[in-house]
């Protein structure tokens, strides 16, 4: 970012004067530039956690080992695949970033680091004979915990198939990784390989930095100016805000969460994410702002609430002498939208783009400090602050070219059976449009329910892009079939030769005399008894002129 974009847009105060509004401006400009500029310089002794870190150990402790927070891949290789350069490009990688060799242990005040020393990397191939067999192994990688006191934290298995047919399944824990992390893995990794095939030394920049040391940095900004600044931000900001308890789930809420999830499978057309762009480009915004306007007014729908809180992860990559590293970097920013009022889609779109930029020009703050500063009320059972989450991946991922290989990625999203939030939205613009998943807290959640709300979110964009100036109280969220199929229940009118009411009465009093057709109390009268007493009182009421 440029100075600008990064600088404290603060409202005025107006007690102070001109002179005294443009002074402090200009201290909070010098704040943010000192903290964007201040080196990060390697140093030995005491190796910290990041704050992210400790959330994570946090976690660790609380709930014991947990695949929940576990990242996972897998790699097709097409063709004369070499083992042995495989091997030790995934064991170079290990020994050039220590955060792959670092053991996250408990001691009398806190947690503690341990970085062990480079280790030969075991990759012995593994026979398997179908896709099926290929998905087990896969699934079971996925949900084996890390011991992540005494076990390396990255973990890789070969399939082989055939001669010229390998799967390569890798496994890394959140606390040592993240989405940007990958990118930077994958190429390091391919080009380590080919200097390995073509028997070369490895060819890669000595890294000048390790994790460790942005930790350290982090820690020591924290009671920096800009960070005072930006947490004062957030307090006001994320002040009052309240779970999204009301937002309709098939089951109750249990006392702890459990992390269990499932997915959904969604599909924004190409079409209709070109009219998206277009309209984010009409208002100033962007994509991102605009998906997150039309999830936070169907949330607030289906909540009956006009205060939604989203979160959505930032790479938080803003220097540039960590792009290249590997480690637990993202940041999460929870962003708050007011739907109050009813405002048409075009307005609400232009709310949520003021409030995005000023979180984004905020994101310095790690997620655990706001937590701390804003104090939310604490429960097992859901995530403070948000409890959905939206995400547009732009993570850059190299494509996959490794020396004489074809290389694929394999679809993972059947794999995970974890949910950390009740819902996660997680998107990707492809060629045929936006594609991606919508995860669920299965605790919570039928799959049927979350079908139906992938559905609705994407006939809620259809229509936002053809009437942006229309109220969001008037935009039907349903997708046609659905309404089809209400018109379909609803059209129940019939012509039907009914008999009179007395008519009726009579021919059910022949039919079932002896049945009881009024009670009261101890008290009850049958049909026969019934149907006399009217004849009776009708008799009576002719006699005396009633029509």
């Amino acid at each position: 970012m440029t100075e600008r974009d990064d600088a404290v847009q603060e409202p005025a105060t107006p007690a102070l004067s001109a002179r005294e509004q443009l002074k402090r401006k200009l201290q909070q400009r010098k704040a943010v530039r000192d903290f964007h500029t201040t080196p990060i310089q390697a140093g030995g002794g005491e190796k910290p956690l990041s704050l992210a870190q400790q959330r994570l150990w946090l976690l660790d402790r609380l709930l014991g080992p947990h695949a929940v927070y576990n990242m996972y891949f897998a790699v097709h290789f097409a063709g004369a695949l070499q083992r042995e350069p495989l091997r030790r490009a995934l064991e170079t990688i290990v020994a050039r970033h220590e955060v792959f060799r670092t053991r996250f242990r408990s001691g009398e005040s806190g947690a503690t680091l341990a970085v062990e020393a480079p280790y030969r990397f075991e990759l012995t191939p593994e026979d398997v004979h179908s896709a099926a067999d290929i998905e087990a192994i896969w699934r079971a990688e996925r949900g084996h915990a890390f011991d992540i006191a005494h076990e390396p934290l990255l973990r890789a298995r070969l399939l082989r198939e055939s001669a010229s047919s390998h799967v390569l399944v890798v496994t890394m824990h959140h606390i040592v990784s993240d989405a940007w992390s990958l990118g930077v893995f994958f190429r390091e990794f391919a080009a380590l390989y080919e200097d390995y095939c073509r028997g070369r030394h490895a060819t890669l920049v000595p890294l000048p930095l390790q994790f460790s040391d942005y930790a350290r940095w982090q820690r020591a900004a924290l009671s920096g100016d800009s960070m005072r600044q930006q947490l004062s931000y957030w307090k006001r900001q994320l002040s009052g805000l309240v779970p999204m308890s009301t937002l309709p789930t098939d089951r109750p809420r249990a006392a702890e969460q459990r992390f269990r999830g499932g997915n959904v499978g969604l599909h924004v057309p190409a079409d209709t994410t070109a009219a998206l762009q277009r309209l984010a480009q009409a208002h100033g915004a962007t994509l991102f702002m605009t998906l997150l306007a039309a999830l936070a007014a169907l949330l607030g729908r289906y909540a009956g609430q006009q205060d939604v809180a989203i979160a959505t992860p930032v790479a938080n990559r803003s220097r540039r002498e960590i792009e290249e590293l590997i480690g637990f970097f993202v940041n999460t920013l929870v962003l708050r939208t007011d739907l109050g009022g009813d405002p048409s889609f075009a307005a609400l779109l232009g709310r949520v783009r003021d409030n995005t930029l000023r979180a984004f020009a905020h994101q310095d703050v790690p997620f655990e400090s706001v937590v701390e500063a804003v104090n939310p009320e604490r429960s097992l059972s859901y995530s403070p602050l948000a409890q959905v989450m939206l995400i547009l991946q732009n993570a850059p991922m190299p494509e996959l070219a490794f020396d004489g290989l074809e290389v694929r990625h394999l679809d993972n999203e059947v794999i995970d059976g974890f949910a950390r939030l009740d819902l996660t939205l997680s998107l990707r613009a492809e060629r045929d449009g936006l594609r991606g998943v919508l995860e669920y807290d299965s605790d919570l959640f039928e799959r049927g329910t979350i079908e139906a709300m992938a559905a609705n979110y994407v006939e809620f964009l259809r229509s936002v892009v053809l009437a942006p100036e229309r109220r969001l109280g008037t935009i039907d969220v349903q997708p046609e079939h659905e309404r089809a199929q209400l018109r379909e229940w609803n059209a129940t009118a019939r012509a039907y030769d009914l008999p009179s009411l007395h008519e009726a009465f009579s021919a059910q009093a022949q039919r079932t005399p002896a049945a009881i057709a009024i009670e009261q109390g101890e008290q009850s009268i049958d049909y026969a008894a019934l149907d006399s007493r009217a004849r009776g009182l009708a008799g009576a009421l002719q006699a005396r002129g009633v029509g």
